[in-house]
């Protein structure tokens, strides 16, 4: 593996992404925050409509912005997990019917991310919404899909990862990310 690579770690709200990357932190690994969820709580904040629900193209433009910063962060250690990745923006963007709204082309380029993407499927057991997080089951399932196909469509080896414990999962990525 190339010295910091970023891996991947996707999937549509509540499949216990943030508890699984909790996990891979407390293991001693570098992971970095969903960049989505902060947008959303600063732009709550400050009172703004650039919101997923109100304006996902002003919104997608806002952490695409954030994710280009992010490119230029220095890590410590060898494997760093994001949690999601640049690519997610068009698939929110594709969920809306705005996919056209942003050209993505090369975002990648320069990002340094695995080419294996762990995606975690929809649990219904564990969904929720809250504040941030305003999607519906149906619409987790549709981002869920439209997740695999854009990163697929973008060459990444994209990765399930089973309905299991926290730390089954954590097991399951590390071996995965080994080979």
């Amino acid at each position: 593996m190339s010295i910091h690579q970023k891996i991947i770690i996707t999937g549509p709200p509540s499949s216990g992404k943030t508890t699984v990357l909790q996990a891979l932190q407390n293991e001693g690994y570098e992971c970095l925050d969903e960049i989505a969820r902060k947008v959303i709580k600063d732009q709550q904040q400050i009172g703004s409509k650039l919101v997923p629900w109100d304006d996902v193209v002003g919104f997608s433009q806002l952490v695409y912005q954030d994710f280009l910063k992010q490119k230029e962060l220095i890590f410590e250690g060898e494997t760093v997990f994001s949690d999601r990745g640049i690519l997610d923006i068009k698939a929110y963007l594709l969920l809306a019917n705005q996919g056209h709204a942003m050209n993505l082309g090369n975002a990648c380029d320069g990002m340094c991310y695995s080419s294996k993407v762990f995606l975690l499927p929809v649990w219904e057991e564990i969904y929720s919404q809250d504040e941030q997080r305003k999607e519906s089951v149906d619409e987790a399932i549709k981002l869920y899909n439209l997740l695999e196909k854009v990163y697929e469509e973008a060459g990444f080896k994209v990765v399930l990862v089973p309905k299991v414990s926290v730390s089954e999962r954590v097991e399951f990525i590390l071996k995965e990310v080994k080979q």
